[in-house]
């Protein structure tokens, strides 16, 4: 059963979110001197691919402590969002309501994974409008996970998406990659595990992703909005 990494690795030197402090990672041990290998670590709690709670922008909001642990894995589903550009309209997601009412997290794929690196990341990254957001709470979803480094915009003042999304108790998992090599149109298994931090506001997760018996296909017709064109001709071609 192939198993889907969708973390980014936590490495010195990472980038992180405007204005937070860098990612440190020390040897403070080595075999040669002191016969085991040690590191110090120095992040934030939302370093890397990580999970936001509640209280992350909500007074006296849920800590990730307080969600049972069934909360981070359940059942998946991938939507392309890549052509809506800066915004992520609820036209978009419309076609998949069926798979979304059957699962526990939406995850979006804009293409935006693909800078991680590279100087316009934290630029301009593509987020949900409020109204694709409130439509997604009328689903009894876990949560939601994005390409990006924030569900809302670099520049927001009011962070409204992830207040509409906290209202909801969803968990917010930011920063996912390798969002291509996820199956479209079709449930899958989602796992992403926090670091148990006491009274955690967020936390570094690894995400994976895999298949199994529970996947549930979409029709033919609406599959074909969420495949790249080249597949899109395909399954047309096979019915």
């Amino acid at each position: 059963m192939p198993v889907i990494d969708l973390s980014h690795p936590i490495e010195d030197a990472m980038p992180v979110y405007p204005g937070t402090p860098p990612v440190r990672i020390t040897q403070c041990a080595t075999l040669e001197h002191d016969r085991f290998a040690e590191k110090a670590l120095t992040f934030t709690s939302h370093t890397g691919t990580h999970m936001d709670a509640p209280v992350h922008m909500v007074r006296d909001g849920q800590t990730l402590d307080q969600f049972p642990p069934e909360t981070f894995m359940g059942r998946a589903c991938v939507i392309d969002v890549a052509n809506d550009g800066g915004l992520i309209q609820q036209r978009t997601l419309r076609p998949a309501a069926d798979l979304i009412a059957r699962a526990d997290f939406v995850l979006f794929d804009s293409g935006w994974w693909q800078r991680w690196k590279q100087a316009d990341y934290y630029q301009d990254y593509p987020t949900l409008t409020p109204e694709a957001a409130e439509w997604l709470t009328t689903f009894k979803l876990k949560g939601v996970g994005v390409d990006v480094a924030s569900v809302d915009p670099i520049d927001a003042d009011t962070f409204r998406i992830h207040g509409i999304l906290f209202a909801a108790h969803f968990v917010i998992v930011e920063n996912l990659t390798n969002l291509d090599r996820l199956p479209r149109g079709v449930l899958f298994t989602f796992a992403a595990l926090p670091l148990p931090i006491r009274h955690a506001d967020g936390a570094p997760v690894r995400a994976l992703a895999w298949l199994d018996e529970r996947a549930i296909p979409l029709s033919s017709a609406a599959r074909r909005r969420f495949l790249p064109m080249p597949e899109r001709c395909a399954v047309r071609a096979a019915g």
